[in-house]
């Protein structure tokens, strides 16, 4: 047949059988994965037929009956509409679709034998499983029991057979949690295989970012966190009838919440269901907090396994004293491998899953494994690592060439979190990272150990899973903040005292007071450690407290889309790849984005460039990341977050967006509506395509192996990448996202003054997350620099960090002066001093400040401490207890702290009212105070304070506390500290308090003094007292705002007749998908229908 002959039946055959025009459905849809394989098979066809004699008419047997065609065994019933196509064809027309539907017969035939054959080997290995003798007592138990625990060794099914049971046995919602969403994604798309369902449909998972649930979904893979999410919005769960808690014995603070709450939930209701999953549960401790509860143990279905024990001797550079200071060494691995090569033949199947601690680890073994598999071309060296994108990540479960072995080089994710079939050698090292948090000082360590016993016996089932196998262990034989945020949670569902919560195993008391301290400083919790206005908000944001603050404070000024970028920047991982450090093009290209305030800045320009790009569209954004060493899924996921974000901040109408909204679609005319429901229609149709080639197992090529190595792809590499694939994440995103919109508001636009009000707002998240500069820093880049938070000292700049390699911008270019109270003292002085204020500490082979950005260190100190004290003239300020700030102009000590006090209450009064009466109308006087504030130059010197400074810090009770009443000044309000001594200015203030040495005993007397001051409200001109002027200010300032609710009240009034007016021409209208009330017209209440529904 020539070519266009095919192209012409092709034609016919697409839009007869192949389209959606008329018929109530097609039998496969164009550019559909099966339409793909069917038109490679009619060539195929074509060929085949054509060496084959033409068919005979001649009837046979007594009868006289045509002879019989294999085809006849599958009939296809075409409806009406194409029936009428082909009566109206003329013979020509039909004999070119004939050909079509003979060759579409024979493979539906084909297909439907090979998915039989698929099905039945399917079914033959489930029933094989030993969960499946255990399928009726599960099923009945959950019936019975509210709870039920299954201990499942390795290899039983528990994860992907017992949710089927429960479905099967009747339940009709069922809840599945992991501990990670690589497990969620990866289990959800098992078990729709399984259950012969289009993946995402009846089977389905949801993770941040991402999901495939829909109203159809009855078996849900969830995160804990996501679950413990739900039950802010519904506390009962009332959609669930069975929720499945899987690997419970990966216990941290989250999952002993979500615990105790579900342990409440089913004794309020009594149709739920409790399945509590594991292979190495502690049975006891979990038996005993549910009351004795039903447990079946399920016996594992692994072949066997042999166990070698290859302790590395003197070759290996670990040792159990000390091993994270020593050098890795990749040979006892490489040998391993080599062992393998030399006793087993490359034709018998099996692939190596090694078990390294971390990154770090995977990296420095990978280079001489690479080697080794270039040279042999027996192996494909891959990593398996949370840090990696999500294809590098989904390599591990493809299949390597004939003759060749995959080898995995994995972290203890692949302990239980995730199955990789064909494991048949599994290598132990021996060790693990675990990340644990130090509440005192807020630091956390990532520290190695060795694995426990029941970790070693994970790890060796993971080599008899499909057949006999063999574990090797690098070892001898006998070797073997998150609580601020849930205390939210908890009071915002309202149960109760945390320290008093039934936990299974109660959290330190210790961690729960600090975190009790720290978000009373944070303003969240009164007191009486009850939600305040902005408490509420934080425990609702998906996000810890430090992001969370971050975000509201923006809503307060016109800076809310730089905000919303920054805190999903640090809510996700870090985008740039070991690439972007260690490859010199890459570092050089990074260069123009690099910001001397500090790494969240840099974060935001890359965020901001990406997003020019886009809009471009000339360039390909994936070169552009790719070139710069940058993860592009996380700048997706970081789109993502930041337009969560702007939902949840929309819901408690901190943003109006909805006028904004509806004028956008109103002016979007019907080319761009058709254009626009075009790209969605395309987009489904590439991911039912993109899911169905999900389910086939592709095959790796020799050089698939991770990229371990600095060298970035070259160019020709690149553009056959862009051109092999349809990047439907991109289409996506564009559907979701205002790109144009983002872009107008990018940090290109943004003046010196608002990067300076952008310092100030994260600075309000990140406090009191503060690190001050050693004295004896050199500034130079040669030499490490260190730093000293409150709670530790000797802090290190991550060496990936901008400030680790340009220190200089750290330098506070002051000079020595005498401390004005010890003069044989001198201290370095400057209105330039500066702090670093970070996201989190890190402590691996150092302890590290991550995410830095330089703060002015007097006014951030001022601003947002939670304690200030003072002496009598103000020249000395103490912040929470530890940093001394000493003023070196008179007189500049009352002014700043006057200051102070005076904007620290119109930020709390703005807050208050945006959070409660949704009023922005002080915001930009608030804004231009703050610059004002930050702007004004003070000389002074800073310092820590030692340990026994601190102990001796205040002058004590029945101190310093006597104030004149004279000229008027009413004091009545100002109270004497019971503990420190001095007068309580404010909640944040002491005055006079500090204990001064004797060098400064005339401190005291200065307090005492008089000297004329003008009020700047009611322009009073008096001599007073640093005390009496601070009072006499706050009389006056209540005055104002009493006069002022009171002219906002007569103005309410007159509106009042106009707003009711109004209404008379609208309708309450409650909105099911924001859950909001409106008062809209029948217009608008269907423009807001459309808009709800296109966002979501």
């Amino acid at each position: 047949m020539d070519k266009g002959r095919a192209r012409e039946i092709k034609r016919e055959a697409d839009r007869v059988l192949f389209s959606d025009g008329g018929k109530q459905w097609p039998i496969f849809r164009v550019r559909d994965k099966l339409w793909e394989d069917f038109w490679l098979f009619f060539d195929r066809y074509i060929a085949a037929t054509a060496k084959l004699p033409p068919p005979s008419n001649a009837k046979s047997g007594r009868l006289k009956l045509p002879e019989y065609h294999p085809r006849h065994k599958n009939p296809i019933v075409y409806d009406n509409a194409v029936q009428e196509i082909f009566d109206a064809s003329g013979q020509a027309r039909k004999d070119r679709v004939d050909v079509v539907r003979n060759a579409l017969e024979v493979f539906l035939q084909f297909h439907q034998n090979q998915s039989f054959s698929k099905l039945q080997t399917l079914r033959k290995r489930q029933k094989e499983l030993p969960m499946k003798k255990y399928e009726e007592e599960i099923c009945e138990a959950v019936a019975q029991s509210r709870v039920t625990i299954v201990a499942g060794d390795t290899g039983c099914g528990k994860s992907t057979q017992v949710p089927q049971y429960l479905l099967k046995h009747g339940f009709r919602k069922i809840a599945v949690t992991q501990p990670r969403r690589i497990a969620s994604i990866a289990l959800a798309k098992r078990v729709g295989y399984e259950t012969l369902n289009m993946f995402g449909s009846h089977v389905g998972y949801k993770v941040r970012f991402d999901g495939t649930a829909t109203k159809a979904t009855r078996i849900l893979f969830l995160t804990e966190g996501l679950l413990l999410r739900q039950m802010q919005m519904d506390t009962l769960l009332k959609e669930y009838d069975v929720i499945v808690l899987d690997e419970v014995h990966e216990r941290h603070l989250q999952s002993d919440l979500l615990l105790g709450l579900l342990a409440e939930v089913i004794m309020k209701r009594d149709d739920l269901r409790l399945v509590l999953m594991s292979a190495t549960i502690n049975i006891e401790l979990f038996s005993k907090y549910f009351e004795g509860c039903p447990i079946i143990q399920v016996p594992g279905r692994l072949f066997p396994i042999t166990l070698q024990f290859r302790p590395p001797g003197n070759e290996n550079q670990f040792s159990k004293e000390n091993s994270t200071n020593k050098r890795i060494n990749p040979m006892p691995v490489l040998r391993t491998l080599q062992l393998i090569d030399s006793k087993y033949k490359s034709s018998d199947r099996g692939d190596l899953l090694v078990f390294l601690s971390g990154m770090s680890e995977i990296q420095t073994r990978a280079k001489p494994l690479q080697n080794y598999a270039e040279e042999s071309k027996k192996w494909i060296i891959l990593a398996l690592h949370s840090s990696l994108s999500v294809a590098e990540q989904d390599k591990v479960f493809d299949l390597p060439p004939e003759g060749c072995r995959k080898c995995i080089l994995s972290t203890n994710i692949a302990e239980t979190s995730v199955t990789i079939d064909g494991i048949r050698f599994v290598i132990d090292t021996g060790k693990m990272k675990e990340m644990s948090f130090e509440a005192e000082t807020r630091m956390r360590k990532l520290r190695e150990y060795w694995v426990s016993k029941a970790s070693a016996e994970q790890r060796k089932g993971r080599a008899g899973r499909t057949g006999p196998g063999i574990c090797f262990r690098l070892y001898s034989e006998d070797d073997f903040d998150a609580s601020a945020k849930l205390i939210l949670q908890m009071k915002q569902m309202k149960i109760g005292d945390p320290r008093t919560f039934n936990f299974i195993e109660k959290p330190p008391e210790e961690n729960l007071e600090i975190s009790f301290k720290m978000l009373k400083g944070h303003l969240a919790l009164d007191s009486d450690e009850k939600l305040t206005p902005l408490g509420e908000c934080l425990a609702q944001l998906p996000v810890d407290v430090v992001i969370g603050k971050m975000l509201i404070m923006g809503t307060l000024f016109d800076l809310i889309e730089p905000i919303l970028t920054l805190a999903a920047c640090l809510s996700v991982q870090n985008p740039l790849t070991r690439h972007a450090f260690g490859n010199e093009d890459a570092v050089s290209r990074l260069k123009e984005l690099e910001s001397d305030i500090g790494d969240p800045m840099q974060l935001l320009y890359i965020f901001d460039s990406w997003i020019e790009i886009k809009n471009d569209k000339k360039y390909s954004t994936t070169k552009w990341c790719q070139r710069r060493g940058i993860e592009e899924q996380r700048l997706y996921e970081i789109a993502n977050l930041r337009k969560q974000f702007k939902s949840i901040l929309s819901g408690h109408a901190l943003l109006n967006n909805e006028t904004a909204r509806l004028a956008e679609l109103e002016a979007m005319d019907s080319k761009e509506r058709k254009l626009r429901h075009g790209q969605m229609k395309m987009l489904k149709a590439l991911k039912r395509s993109a899911n169905e080639e999900q389910k086939k197992q592709k095959r790796l090529k020799h050089n698939d192996g991770t990229r371990m190595e600095m060298a970035l792809p070259d160019e020709d590499e690149l553009d056959a990448e862009e051109s092999a694939k349809i990047d439907i994440t991109d289409l996506e995103f564009r559907l979701k996202h205002d790109v144009q919109g983002i872009t107008d508001h990018s940090a290109a636009h943004l003046s010196q003054k608002d990067i300076q009000m952008l310092q100030i707002l994260i600075c309000a998240g990140l406090y009191p997350q503060v690190a001050i500069q050693d004295k004896n820093n050199t500034y130079s880049a040669e030499q490490e620099q260190l730093f000293h938070t409150r709670d530790k000292n000797f802090l290190t700049l991550h060496p990936t960090g901008y400030f680790a390699n340009n220190p200089k911008s750290l330098e506070p270019n002051g000079k020595e002066e005498p401390d004005p109270l010890q003069p044989e003292k001198k201290r370095l002085v400057s209105h330039r001093h500066q702090l670093l204020a970070f996201h989190s500490l890190l402590e691996t082979s150092k302890p590290y400040l991550m995410m830095p950005i330089r703060v002015p260190a007097l006014h951030s100190v001022l601003l947002y401490s939670s304690e200030l004290d003072t002496s009598g003239s103000c020249q000395t300020i103490v912040a929470d207890r530890w940093l001394e700030f000493r003023i070196h102009q008179e007189g500049a000590g009352w002014d700043i702290i006057e200051d102070t006090i005076s904007i620290r209450k119109e930020i709390e009064s703005v807050l208050i009212a945006r959070l409660v009466d949704r009023d922005v109308s002080e915001r930009g006087a608030l804004e231009k105070k703050m610059l004002s504030f930050v702007n004004k130059k003070v000389r002074y010197s800073v310092r820590k304070l030692g340990p026994a400074e601190r102990t001796e810090l205040y002058v004590g009770p029945g101190e310093n506390n006597t104030m004149s009443e004279d000229f008027g000044v009413d004091l009545s309000d100002a109270q004497p500290h019971q503990e420190k001594g001095g007068i309580v200015l404010a909640s944040f203030l002491t005055f006079n308090s500090l204990s001064l040495s004797e060098d400064g005993q005339d401190d005291i007397y200065i307090s005492s003094l008089r000297t004329f001051w003008t009020c700047d409200i009611c322009e009073l001109h008096l001599p007073l007292t640093f005390q009496e002027r601070t009072m006499h200010r706050k009389d006056c300032e209540e005055k104002q705002r009493a006069e002022e609710a009171a002219q906002v009240e007569a103005m309410e009034k007159k509106l009042k007749v106009g707003e009711e007016e109004h209404k008379k021409g609208s309708t309450q209208f409650h909105c099911e998908s924001c859950s909001q009330i409106f008062y809209f017209t029948p217009i608008q209440i269907l423009k807001h229908k459309k808009t709800c529904v296109e966002e979501r």
